[in-house]
């Protein structure tokens, strides 16, 4: 089955990236679905200083860094980036408050919600509050939420 249209926010880029995470199967198995994949401009430089902090905390070392940032520049060529424009930055303050949200998470979510009044959309993330706030809003989220 394809999913048509699926939405990374960069927690879910990582596992994409780095194949030693958790998740990381389910999360190569969806970027590369036959489906379309969207992210905002803000996983930029979120995806790449996760990267970083991983190599800061010896979860990899300089050389799977390296590996996983030739996968990043590929992947984001191929991936549908959303600007982050002043109509989800005001929605995303909403949603700071409706759902306890990071202002980082919530600007994904706004970012997904635009489109999802255009298409049936899946938000892949392993944050568990976004995931909620993902869930309360009408999509289908991946990893399903215990």
């Amino acid at each position: 089955m394809t999913i048509e249209r699926v939405y990374f926010d960069s927690s879910a880029l990582v596992k994409v990236l780095v194949s030693s995470e958790a998740g990381a199967e389910l999360a190569s198995g969806l970027f590369h679905s036959g489906g379309r994949q969207y992210t905002s401009r803000l996983s930029r430089p979120e995806t790449l200083s996760a990267l970083s902090r991983r190599v800061r905390n010896r979860e990899i070392n300089t050389s799977d860094l390296g590996g996983a940032l030739l996968r990043f520049e590929e992947a984001w060529q191929k991936v549908n980036v959303i600007p982050v424009l002043d109509p989800y930055v005001d929605r995303a303050a909403e949603l700071v408050v409706d759902h306890s949200l990071s202002g980082a998470d919530a600007v994904h979510l706004a970012t997904a919600l635009e489109m999802l009044q255009h298409a049936e959309v899946t938000f892949v993330t392993w944050d568990k509050r976004q995931a909620a706030g993902a869930a309360a809003l009408g999509f289908e989220v991946q990893p399903p939420i215990d």
